[in-house]
């Protein structure tokens, strides 16, 4: 077992019934000698509380569990879990989702990538998860993870084809990668892996998003701060339930009747207030909305085949780009209609 691990801490964040998840996630990480884990309990049931004590009770020295009364969302969630580490010492900060099982090897990998780096602090490392189609492009083919501005709900014109529907998904994986540690602009929480001075260098998540884009705006923040951001392909992540909006075979999950309406809500908004702080061009920008709200419409009526849902779909999405440009951030009240 890796020395170096007892000054790794991991953050997760768990919600609703997860439980299974959160057993199979803690048993993993355990193995590979992490230092401590702080579990921060988002506002979970009762019955789900008593379960997670018996994990607890189950490694009472290893498994910190902080239990909030109401579900403060990714965003808040991941706030408590990292100043809680922060303040207990942690050294590294290894943040994981509450699904994010890590291989066997993959803190060892984390590890000596962050050595190779010259171990400085700036060097901030994400682990590689095979279910994002984005992460695959980088690391088998190259295709940097970057931040564009002027998009429209991640939208830009010059990645017109993304808006085509998916026709098949990626086959198996090829081995080994050809891109095994590559710089990138952005990453998700889940594997997020950085040293204990960025709580001090850029604080904590923005607790006002609540929910999605928080992750962006967070590994963004940074960047800005000077980190230096890598995804390290070796250090292998398995996501034991997939996130609807990246779910392979749901293409314009904006329109899909089965989304909750809420997730939908927060997503769009917290993306349009994040668009909205890297416009540069707005020409550019406008133009990207018109093609991506009309094919929105386009797609609803042609796979829905009732106005009536577009109408309404429409209205939701047009008041959270309403409120994500006004700054209308936190756990808002949505209006009636879906």
């Amino acid at each position: 077992m890796n020395p170096e691990a007892q000054h790794v801490w991991v953050v997760t964040v768990t919600y609703g019934n997860r439980l299974s998840f959160v057993k199979t996630v803690v048993e993993a990480v355990l193995k590979m000698g992490v230092g401590r884990i702080v579990l921060v309990d988002n506002g979970c049931p009762a019955t789900v509380r008593e379960g997670l004590s018996a994990l607890q009770a189950a490694w009472p020295e290893q498994l910190l569990i902080v239990h909030q009364e109401e579900n403060l969302g990714s965003a808040g969630g991941y706030a408590v879990g990292i100043q809680t580490a922060y303040e207990g010492g942690a050294e590294f900060l290894w943040l994981l989702d509450d699904d994010n099982r890590p291989v066997s090897e993959a803190l060892d990998r984390l590890l000596a990538a962050y050595r190779l780096l010259g171990t400085h602090p700036r060097n901030v490392l994400v682990g590689f998860r095979p279910s994002r189609k984005n992460q695959q492009k980088a690391v088998f083919k190259g295709h940097r993870i970057e931040h564009v501005s002027n998009t429209f709900l991640g939208f830009h014109i010059r990645q017109l084809s993304a808006l085509l529907p998916r026709k098949k998904q990626l086959g198996p994986l090829p081995a080994p990668p050809l891109f095994p540690l590559i710089a990138i602009d952005y990453a998700p929480y889940g594997g997020l892996f950085l040293h204990r001075s960025w709580v001090e260098r850029a604080g904590l998540p923005d607790h006002r998003l609540y929910l999605y884009a928080d992750d962006y705006e967070y590994t963004r923040r940074l960047v800005e701060a000077g980190a230096r951001l890598y995804l390290c392909a070796p250090a292998i992540i398995e996501d034991l339930d997939d996130s609807w909006h990246v779910q392979p075979n749901k293409s314009f999950p904006w329109v899909d009747p089965t989304i909750d309406i809420e997730r939908l809500y927060y997503a769009i908004r917290n993306r349009a207030w994040l668009e909205k702080h890297y416009l540069t061009h707005r020409s550019v920008f406008l133009l990207n909305g018109a093609i991506f709200l009309g094919a929105l419409c386009l797609v609803s009526l042609l796979r829905e085949k009732n106005p009536r849902f577009t109408w309404q779909r429409m209205q939701t999405i047009w008041q959270a780009l309403q409120d994500g440009w006004q700054g209308k951030l936190g756990r808002l009240r949505l209006a009636s209609g879906s």
